[in-house]
């Protein structure tokens, strides 16, 4: 019987042998599918790509205008001659950065804008802008702390900051016409 055993065995073990060839062979093939396959498929992907975006960026150019910003129709060349003039920006309330949003500041500015904007055309533009100022305003002093608010040397520094966030929110393409930003108000609550 021992005899009988060992030879069940090793038929076994000639069985299973033979099915961890088989099964290493099977196992070989989904790899050779994917290795045809997935750059059959990345090839054709960006091919068709191409192709498709030719035909886009054929028809680009003709619905394509440059568009000049609103603000350069009425910026004076004649800048050094004309005044500088004064826009009131309307004091708003924003909570500071602060532990459980206890702490606020209201803050009013006032815009020196040099000549080479024109006045009335310049104060029609920057009110069509308030909500956008007010916006990246509010977002400036809302990361800010107490302490960076206080202070002439921090007064100073945000003074600066404010001439520099409307200068690029406002006129990006054109030369500055922000003279100076002024304090109208400035409350730490």
């Amino acid at each position: 019987m021992a005899d009988e055993d060992e030879k069940q065995q090793e038929e076994q073990a000639e069985q299973s042998g033979a099915e961890e060839k088989a099964s290493g062979k099977g196992s070989l093939l989904p790899w050779i599918l994917l290795a045809t396959i997935v750059p059959v498929f990345a090839g054709t992907g960006f091919f068709l790509g191409r192709i498709l975006a030719d035909d886009d960026a054929a028809s680009a150019p003709e619905e394509v205008k440059e568009e000049k910003p609103i603000y350069e129709d009425f910026l004076n060349a004649d800048a050094d001659a004309e005044p500088t003039w004064i826009y009131e920006v309307q004091p708003f309330v924003n909570n500071l950065k602060d532990p459980g949003a206890r702490r606020y500041v209201r803050v009013g500015f006032s815009l020196e804008m040099s000549g080479q904007l024109d006045k009335l055309q310049g104060e029609q533009y920057l009110l069509s802008k308030t909500a956008h100022i007010k916006n990246r305003l509010g977002h400036y002093f809302g990361d800010r702390i107490v302490e960076e608010l206080q202070g002439e040397r921090n007064r100073r520094k945000v003074l600066a900051d404010v001439e520099d966030i409307l200068n690029e929110l406002l006129f990006k393409d054109a030369k500055p016409p922000i003279v100076s930003v002024l304090f109208g108000e400035c409350a730490i609550q």
